[in-house]
């Protein structure tokens, strides 16, 4: 497992405004989802994409293709939880990011899009078993986040 890495004023942690969560004291076992939702979260404050898509304008020539430019995101699978025992909710982030794979207690509070969303109730245990059966392989073209949490959800 890995956890949340910490606030920068250039990561997803800043500008996506992650918020990290707790978990209940109860065992594990308790632990069910309610649902699951793919995400984008974006890396770059609005006026560096704005910078970004006026570059590639001036570079490009046209506006058509300068907006067309993939923003510089991150996707995650973001897993909501009950306790069965006490009632207790809260969530899980699963994502793959340069370094490593990371599974962190917590959300991103700002999502740039949504690609889905699915209502399910599994234990925390099938998600730590996807999370621990994909690679922590790293590619920017080959292997990235998108790739990766395409494979977790397709686990799902």
């Amino acid at each position: 497992m890995g956890s949340s890495q910490s606030s920068s004023q250039s990561g997803t942690d800043y500008h996506g405004h992650w918020e990290d969560g707790n978990t209940c004291s109860c065992s594990d076992n308790h632990w069910y989802s309610t649902s699951c939702v793919w995400e984008k979260v974006g890396l770059w404050n609005g006026f560096a994409r704005f910078s970004a898509n006026l570059g590639r304008f001036l570079l490009l020539r046209t506006a058509e293709i300068a907006m067309r430019g993939r923003d510089i995101a991150q996707e995650s699978i973001c897993v909501y939880f009950k306790c069965q025992n006490c009632g207790a909710q809260f969530s899980y982030t699963y994502e793959l990011m340069k370094d490593n794979k990371l599974a962190s207690c917590g959300i991103y509070k700002k999502v740039m899009e949504v690609y889905a969303v699915h209502q399910i109730s599994r234990p925390w245990s099938y998600y730590q078993g996807i999370f621990q059966r994909l690679s922590n392989y790293y590619d920017h073209i080959e292997r990235n986040c998108q790739h990766w949490a395409e494979e977790f959800w397709k686990e799902i």
